[in-house]
């Protein structure tokens, strides 16, 4: 799909060349360029980062959600074996949401003081 076959004056008569034709330029990050398939990574790796710089407000949600669910699992014990996975990637979901708002409120704020 993004390459073709070229002939050269330079090369042998039988020979062929691969010549790309079409490929996507490389994202830039920075003074690097980053391959496309890095970005999920990257991704993941920036919000790990993010929940870092808000690890107290991580913890305190945490010992919220995790008292919530601890409750959850008391109340309704033959229901633990479905309940306990959307509980918890819920939770996680939703931390990374606030982490996620509070670092752009973050980003905001340092944006509105320059």
């Amino acid at each position: 799909m993004g390459s073709r076959a070229a002939k050269t004056p330079a090369q042998p008569a039988g020979a062929v060349r691969r010549v790309e034709t079409s490929r996507p330029p490389p994202l830039r990050l920075g003074r690097r360029a980053l391959d496309r398939r890095l970005i999920p990574l990257v991704r993941a790796v920036q919000a790990h980062l993010a929940a870092g710089r808000n690890s107290l407000n991580v913890l305190c949600l945490d010992l919220f959600f995790s008292y919530a669910a601890a409750s959850l699992f008391r109340a309704f014990p033959s229901a633990v074996p479905w309940l306990d996975l959307p509980l918890v990637g819920g939770g996680a979901l939703l931390v990374m949401a606030i982490v996620w708002m509070a670092e752009r409120r973050r980003q905001q704020a340092a944006a509105a003081a320059l």
